[in-house]
């Protein structure tokens, strides 16, 4: 284990935590791969999307925490990727993207990567190959 800074708050937390203990902001810098949602992950279908936020059906509360996205089980995802295998992975805080974020091609490959703060896209990413910069994560 590895003491890092926080991207967000700047205080010292382990390079193993999913979220700081000091803020709660995710930790973008924990590497995540297309086998399979983590444990305390929703699955974004599962959510309902009202007002611009993902929201608990069950509660109408916004969510917060990691999200994945499932291939539909109906038909296969862009010709060959099997029903079940993740599609995309991040977080949400209050119903909107924040923090990271990966999307995959049906093969497992990386297809986007990249980091979400208040629902925009910030800092560099990874679209297709091609790298991006959105503008800085931190707002003062």
């Amino acid at each position: 284990m590895a003491l890092i800074q926080c991207h967000e708050c700047s205080k010292g937390i382990s390079d193993k935590a999913p979220n700081c203990p000091h803020c709660g902001a995710p930790n973008i810098y924990v590497v995540v791969g297309s086998e399979g949602p983590i444990s305390n992950s929703r699955n974004l279908n599962e959510l309902t999307l009202f007002d611009d936020a993902y929201v608990d059906p069950r509660t109408m509360q916004p969510y917060s925490g990691p999200h994945f996205k499932l291939v539909p089980a109906k038909k296969s995802w862009f010709g060959g990727a099997k029903k079940g295998k993740v599609m995309q992975r991040g977080y949400l805080l209050n119903g909107q993207k924040n923090g990271p974020f990966e999307a995959y091609f049906y093969e497992g490959q990386v297809w986007s990567k990249g980091v979400f703060k208040d629902d925009e896209q910030c800092g560099e990413w990874v679209e297709d190959g091609e790298k991006g910069y959105y503008g800085s994560c931190v707002t003062h």
